[in-house]
């Protein structure tokens, strides 16, 4: 545990986390060696028996939902997937030549949810190619998925 709170990826996190979260945020709490080391057995299963509880466990779908089209994935798959296809690689890579690679991932909870986009890039390119990001972010919310993009996303 001591080792993970110096790692490189620990403190990428625990910053953007500080710089998008309140103070008090839970999602900014992490574990430490002694918090670790408190824990006995019987805690862990009081805490197992008080949060896990499948009998209790509830689906909601909320809003006009057609389960034969699934938006927000094919959203995903515009933007990030099918690599070469993405809207993300043509304008971060194949035109302008600005990252390396791109990639896109949900977090989904039950509380909060994240959408990441990340890319490899030089330094001196890491400003345009966000601005770029949340071009095509804010596009896709504007405007409706193109007839070609979406034929280049059948499976």
């Amino acid at each position: 545990m001591a080792g993970q709170l110096q790692s490189p990826a620990f403190l990428t996190e625990l910053g953007l986390g500080k710089a998008l979260l309140p103070a008090s945020d839970p999602q900014l709490r992490h574990a430490t060696p002694q918090s670790v080391m408190a824990l006995t057995p019987d805690k862990l299963k009081a805490y197992y028996t008080a949060t896990f509880r499948p009998d209790m466990t509830t689906i909601v779908v909320v809003g006009k939902v057609d389960p034969a089209r699934y938006a927000l994935n094919l959203g995903n798959e515009v933007l990030g997937g099918g690599f070469y296809a993405s809207r993300l690689y043509h304008d971060l890579r194949d035109t302008r030549g600005l990252v390396y690679n791109v990639g896109t991932s949900f977090d989904l909870g039950k509380h909060r949810s994240t959408y990441s986009v990340s890319f490899g890039a030089d330094p001196d390119k890491m400003a345009a190619a966000s601005k770029i990001v949340v071009r095509d972010l804010k596009q896709m919310q504007r405007s409706p998925v193109t007839d070609t993009e979406l034929i280049g996303h059948r499976r």
